[in-house]
């Protein structure tokens, strides 16, 4: 904008622009587009591939599960011995790919720019592998399809069956806790703790699930964390029905689903329906060859003007134990419906 000065002298004053010495001043902060935390990613079980030697293209991690022997209920003879039983193993592998992702920035600009355009490079970089990582991980939780492993809103059969009235509810929490446990599948066990299960869900899942009201109704994370032996995931909202839940806008969303009759004569047949993630131990595994990483490219240029900066992984995620991940399909009363 051009700014205005008034001098005196001679017979009046006269006004005139300064356009030639006022600048525009620019905010030097670097900020960045808004991204979900990432969170599936944190929740797979890491093996890493190989150790001893460089990954090749194709390797695999495998995670080796026990079977658990036959309770022995009989009593022991005094003057006999026992016969020895086998152990029994099954092997899950995961196979690595190579991810990555580059930008490159001129001399020109990092010498002109008014930001400091490497430390901007920098987060621009770091914040995509995060978000791309947590993608790539999510996927591995989106492929199991069984049906002992899905619930499709309050007991429907599928996608295009769920009506606007199955918005997440206690009654589905409970419900999934009590398929898990009957599984006999152990709590999550991570950096963060294993005193309960896992559950990620999208924001506008958790603002119906938070809407019931009681005394067993939602318990805001305040109110629990102090009795935690580790700390708070990141995106940790609240502990409700033996499940500390995460909010993650990455949750699997199916846009514009046509579901089933409408229950309410407010909104039509068309619905978001949300995927939310019940976690136990050892769901997901992760196969790790080469940890996620920053990477300087190099300056190959005869003038050496250009500036690369990229990130690269060799990782691979996929099902460890199926019935340690149980999902739940189900709409919201804020998503975008009609």
């Amino acid at each position: 904008m051009a700014h205005t000065y008034t001098y005196s002298g001679g017979s009046g004053s006269t006004a005139g622009s300064m356009t030639d010495i006022v600048q525009t001043a620019y905010n030097e902060y670097i900020r960045l587009q808004f991204k979900p935390q990432p969170i599936f990613d944190a929740l797979a079980q890491a093996q890493r591939v190989n150790v001893g030697r460089a990954p090749r293209r194709g390797d695999t991690a495998s995670f080796t599960i026990f079977q658990a022997l036959v309770a022995a209920t009989t009593a022991l003879t005094e003057t006999s011995d026992i016969d020895a039983v086998g152990m029994t193993e099954t092997q899950k592998t995961v196979s690595v790919s190579e991810y990555g992702r580059a930008v490159i920035t001129t001399l020109p600009l990092e010498a002109l720019s008014y930001i400091d355009v490497d430390r901007a490079k920098a987060a621009v970089i770091a914040q995509n592998m995060k978000q791309s990582l947590d993608l790539i991980a999510r996927a591995a939780f989106d492929a199991e399809a069984g049906a002992d492993y899905i619930t499709f809103g309050a007991d429907r059969t599928a996608i295009n069956t769920i009506p606007d009235e199955d918005t997440l509810s206690a009654a589905m929490v409970r419900k999934t806790f009590t398929t898990l446990r009957s599984a006999d599948v152990p709590f999550y066990e991570g950096p963060e703790g294993g005193n309960a299960y896992v559950a990620v869900s999208h924001p506008h899942c958790l603002h119906d699930l938070k809407t019931e009201t009681g005394s067993g109704s939602w318990r805001n994370a305040l109110e629990y964390k102090d009795s935690l032996d580790n700390g708070l995931f990141t995106g940790e909202v609240g502990m409700f029905e033996g499940f500390r839940f995460i909010d993650s806008t990455n949750c699997q969303l199916q846009a514009d689903q046509t579901a089933g009759t409408a229950v309410s004569t407010s909104v039509g047949n068309t619905y978001d329906v949300y995927t939310n993630y019940f976690v136990g131990a050892d769901a997901i595994g992760k196969a790790v060859g080469v940890d996620a990483q920053l990477v300087v490219g190099p300056i190959t240029d005869t003038l050496k003007r250009f500036f690369p900066l990229g990130w690269y992984a060799l990782i691979g995620y996929g099902a460890i134990r199926p019935e340690s991940l149980h999902k739940v399909y189900t709409v919201s009363s804020v998503g975008a419906n009609s």
